[in-house]
């Protein structure tokens, strides 16, 4: 029997709390919509032949991110989704070499609003 598990529709708020004990940290991540699942398979496909873990989770978290207050050294917004991709990539991968943990934390939140993305890949009785 297929069994379907329930996903929520509601935006996931995720506290960073491995990477900022205080919990002040914090992202607000939505479901993908299927616009949104189409464009996440674009963006893998055009970057296909270097695909590396960062550029996707860099991808699925600029499709869904809503909210965000990690801030850069001056106080400004570092992680902001109205950000061509490009320098969206570019500050994702800054976080990700200064603090690992916290794209680890910021993938987690993705998957959590997006269960799907965590399921690719894993199905049963492929291989």
């Amino acid at each position: 029997m297929l069994k379907i598990p329930k996903v929520s529709l509601e935006p996931v708020r995720y506290v960073l709390r491995q990477s900022d004990p205080s919990g002040e940290t914090y992202v607000v991540v939505r479901p993908a919509t299927m616009v949104d699942e189409a464009r996440r398979l674009q963006m893998l496909l055009d970057g296909s032949e270097s695909i590396l873990n960062i550029n996707v989770i860099a991808v699925e978290l600029y499709l869904t991110l809503q909210e965000s207050n990690i801030l850069d050294e001056e106080g400004n917004i570092l992680l902001d989704p109205s950000l061509p991709f490009e320098e969206f990539l570019q500050r994702m991968t800054a976080v990700w070499r200064y603090n690992p943990t916290a794209v680890q934390e910021l993938h987690e939140a993705v998957l959590q609003a997006n269960p799907q993305w965590r399921l690719e890949g894993n199905v049963e009785g492929n291989s």
